[in-house]
């Protein structure tokens, strides 16, 4: 919604979905891009800004899951008041016409339940006022000849209603720079939330042992370049009646001179060489090419002695866990030694599986995140030196 007016441009309520657990994380980045109005709730964090700060925290959060824009909050006691109260809402200033849209709707602790009647009636108010919206059949199954649909996401808790429109489009980890994340990926976002929550800046020697398609490294490389995570790839509202290409265009020029150098190296390695393949190729697709070091090596051939530079750093790892994998139980004793021997005066975080072997790892660990991975439970401890 377009809350109040700053000067002669419009602030609008923004809404910067975040996994739980990382809802702080989102707060502070924030906070860091200078939002006002910032408020946060399990599952996000609210904030006012202009168009243009819509755009910048698609563009510069890391840990975000995607931002909405709020369009309309009201309340209904029933159908016909939400019908009414819904076909009042004027589509025109937030979705463009010709455009396909689909509607996603959410009820909790109401009479009005049947998502898909919510959804029937959001899309005829929309139809109503901007022609025919209906999704075409390519996009829902990834026609890459189609645009994907914009979204429109609903809300309906007891009376209240609260209606955003999507202004990111597809899930932030997504980069744009990967084609294939190999096995039992970590997403971006969260993977940036770990390094975040460890507390890496880039300004200390960065390992990671077990590196898999290399997302921490990449990320880190981000953090320590100071590259805006979404640099890479587009946006959905670019095509949202709000957008501004000439404000859009500084923002990514104001980006793109922000960057700098890595102060300290980024080292990954895996002994799968498949895996150190797609690590190399996702560095460079991503820019940070010449920031990390890849290699294959086993855990136990790892000698990072002379990386220190005297200051200590940062070990990393999302080692193989579950049943997706095999050899857990190898990987976590060879972390077990090097957190107890070489890196014993480094900061370490390592994600764990509840369920498995992982769920011994060291109990002086502090638990920093937990969220959920190729459907198993998931914990990113923490420990060694102070930060």
């Amino acid at each position: 919604m377009r809350v109040k007016l700053k000067g002669r441009f419009p602030v609008y309520e923004g809404f910067a979905a975040a996994a739980p657990g990382t809802e702080a994380l989102v707060e502070g980045e924030l906070r860091g891009l200078g939002l006002i109005g910032i408020e946060t709730f399990p599952g996000g964090v609210s904030f006012q800004g202009s168009a243009l700060d819509l755009c910048r925290v698609n563009l510069q959060s890391r840990v975000a899951a995607r931002v909405l824009v709020r369009v309309a909050r009201f309340n209904a006691g029933g159908w016909r008041e939400f019908e009414r109260r819904i076909g009042r809402v004027e589509w025109d200033k937030w979705l463009p016409k010709g455009e396909a849209v689909r509607v996603k709707a959410v009820a909790a602790k109401t009479k009005m339940n049947h998502t898909g009647r919510l959804e029937e009636l959001v899309l005829a108010a929309i139809h109503a006022q901007l022609g025919e919206v209906a999704e075409p059949a390519g996009a829902a199954k990834g026609d890459k000849g189609t645009k994907p649909p914009l979204t429109v996401y609903l809300r309906v808790r007891r009376e209240k209603v609260t209606v955003s429109v999507d202004t990111s489009g597809e899930h932030l980890h997504r980069r744009g720079y990967r084609t294939h994340a190999g096995d039992a990926p970590l997403r971006e976002n969260l993977a940036a939330a770990c390094l975040l929550s460890l507390g890496y800046d880039g300004s200390k020697p960065l390992v990671d042992p077990c590196c898999g398609s290399g997302t921490f490294a990449v990320e880190a490389a981000f953090i320590a370049t100071n590259t805006a995570p979404g640099l890479l790839r587009g946006f959905a509202f670019e095509r949202l009646p709000l957008f501004d290409p000439e404000g859009w265009e500084g923002l990514r020029k104001e980006a793109e001179a922000a960057r700098v150098l890595a102060s300290a190296p980024i080292f990954s390695s895996d002994i799968d060489p498949e895996a150190v393949a797609l690590a190399a190729r996702a560095a460079q697709a991503a820019g940070v090419g010449e920031s990390v070091q890849v290699a294959q090596l086993a855990m136990e051939e790892l000698d990072y002695a002379e990386m220190e530079q005297g200051g200590g750093g940062f070990l990393i790892a999302n080692p193989p866990y579950g049943l997706r994998l095999k050899g857990e139980a190898r990987a976590y004793s060879a972390l077990r030694r090097m957190i107890g021997g070489q890196f014993s005066s480094w900061r370490w975080g390592v994600i764990v599986c509840l369920k498995r072997e992982a769920a011994s790892f060291p109990v002086e660990g502090q638990q920093s995140l937990r969220f959920v991975g190729a459907g198993l439970p998931l914990e990113f401890r923490t420990g060694g030196a102070p930060e």
